[in-house]
């Protein structure tokens, strides 16, 4: 962001974050972690704020972001805009047992791969499980959907992002955030 925006961006975060202190009685000091917030960890707030407005104060975010980020970067802002939803969940724990959780991700990549997704990355690295999958429109044009599943000794991600994203923007985001592997995206309509 230029120097000259800082003041400004600031200012509009500050008046959000009392928004939603006022609003939902959430600290304004306090850092928020989106899988963290969203997944209702932590103790943000001198009430109980329930998950689903957690996920609309979320997607509030996200909208500020899109707002904020739309002069400096037009194709992140773009890219921002187009997601109806974004899920994570975050299973830390070291008594997880690695191979329970392989098996259940084996079974819902069988459930994708019969509901149409599309694999994009699988990868098998010591106890590290991987997989990601595209739902694809017909013509593979669009992606309505992203499913991310990670799973490591001590923590499992599941993230599902929904939305109307074109393969140039994952290839945006790529060149946004300096990931080579997203930037010459190629996937073909089977």
């Amino acid at each position: 962001m230029p120097e000259e925006q800082w003041r400004s961006v600031f200012d509009t975060i500050h008046i959000f974050r009392r928004q939603i202190r006022d609003s939902d009685g959430i600290y304004i000091r306090k850092e928020l972690h989106a899988w963290e917030f969203v997944s209702g960890r932590g103790n943000i707030s001198d009430q109980v704020v329930i998950k689903w407005r957690r996920c609309e104060i979320f997607k509030e975010v996200l909208s500020l972001l899109t707002n904020l980020i739309s002069n400096e970067d037009e194709e992140a802002a773009e890219f921002i805009s187009k997601l109806l939803r974004v899920t994570v969940n975050v299973f830390a724990s070291d008594s997880i047992d690695i191979d329970e959780v392989a098996n259940s991700m084996a079974t819902i990549a069988d459930e994708l791969d019969a509901d149409g997704w599309e694999r994009i990355v699988r990868i098998r690295e010591d106890e590290d499980h991987v997989d990601v999958y595209f739902r694809l429109s017909d013509n593979a044009e669009v992606i309505y959907g992203i499913a991310i599943m990670v799973a490591e000794p001590g923590e499992t991600v599941l993230v599902n992002i929904v939305g109307d994203i074109s393969v140039n923007d994952i290839s945006a985001l790529g060149r946004r955030f300096n990931i080579d592997e997203l930037v010459d995206l190629d996937i073909d309509a089977n």
